[in-house]
């Protein structure tokens, strides 16, 4: 498997809502600042919330780019 198709495995794998934050985001292009907005949440916290998902997505990631060895 090539990182790219690893990675949207990955993807499929996150909660609803991590997922959302991720597509409204990076697929969106939607500011930090009106994703914290529209989620009534400080910008902060939508920043710790997408370091944490980061998190999540690379360990995935990593884990399965070792299995395909």
């Amino acid at each position: 498997h090539d990182r790219k198709s690893v990675l949207a495995d990955c993807l499929k794998k996150l909660n609803a809502n991590d997922a959302q934050l991720i597509q409204t985001r990076y697929f969106h292009g939607q500011p930090v600042k009106d994703i914290a907005t529209s989620l009534d949440r400080s910008i902060h916290a939508v920043y710790r919330e997408l370091v944490r998902v980061h998190g999540l997505l690379s360990r995935c990631v990593e884990r399965s780019m070792t299995k395909g060895i």
